[in-house]
């Protein structure tokens, strides 16, 4: 822990201050704000482009968010930058054996998602205050057994299957069933069957996702 928490508008009022801005970075690192972090290196990596030290700290946290696109984009930017050290390859080397090891375990996935929700509606056949309607001109009285007040419920259940085409494109099967039962209502229950197949694909700062849908 730090002696005394950086705040904010410290970072504001003193934007080149590496050494601040390093705690203040490491401060936040430790209350899980990686994004914050992130921020914060990538502005000081701006500053100081020769400061290897600098593109490690930001490499390693990268590698805790897992976001293997960026850390391959750093590591590219490493290595063709001529200030990155001896060490700092050796890092970089090691970082890619990881990634390499772990990508040929498996470039499939999948997970499976549950749902539940209820609805309450205080009138749920739309019965009008006089309790009845208008056909074709004609005044006729709602059915006797409509139903005002009622719950609903539904259960949902959806499976997604894919796999990792390289480190910046995926595809991937989704099939989905839903259960909506009526509970006061007589022989209310419906049911929806969904499935769909995407593509998705990372262009630089873009992300590309075409997908066909069906229910």
């Amino acid at each position: 822990m730090f002696a005394e928490e950086i705040t904010f508008k410290q970072i504001l009022e003193n934007p080149t201050d590496i050494e601040l801005n390093l705690k203040y970075a490491k401060q936040q690192e430790q209350a899980g704000k990686y994004k914050s972090t992130i921020a914060t290196l990538e502005r000081l990596n701006m500053l100081y482009p020769a400061n290897t030290d600098i593109k490690i700290y930001l490499l390693s946290i990268l590698l805790k968010m897992d976001s293997e696109i960026r850390v391959q984009l750093m590591i590219e930017r490493m290595l063709k930058d001529p200030n990155t050290t001896d060490k700092a390859k050796e890092y970089i080397n090691k970082v890619t054996s990881t990634m390499y090891a772990k990508k040929k375990q498996s470039n499939w996935f999948a997970y499976a998602d549950l749902s539940l929700s209820q609805t309450e509606n205080s009138n749920i056949d739309a019965v009008s205050r006089s309790s009845t309607l208008w056909v074709q001109d004609q005044k006729l009285a709602f059915a006797t057994d409509s139903v005002t007040y009622d719950k609903s419920m539904t259960r949902g259940a959806s499976f997604t299957i894919g796999k990792n085409l390289d480190n910046t494109s995926a595809v991937s099967l989704n099939l989905g069933f839903d259960l909506t039962t009526q509970r006061y209502g007589d022989g209310n229950e419906s049911d929806l069957a969904s499935g769909s197949i995407s593509y998705s694909k990372s262009l630089g700062k873009h992300f590309l996702l075409p997908y066909v849908y069906y229910s």
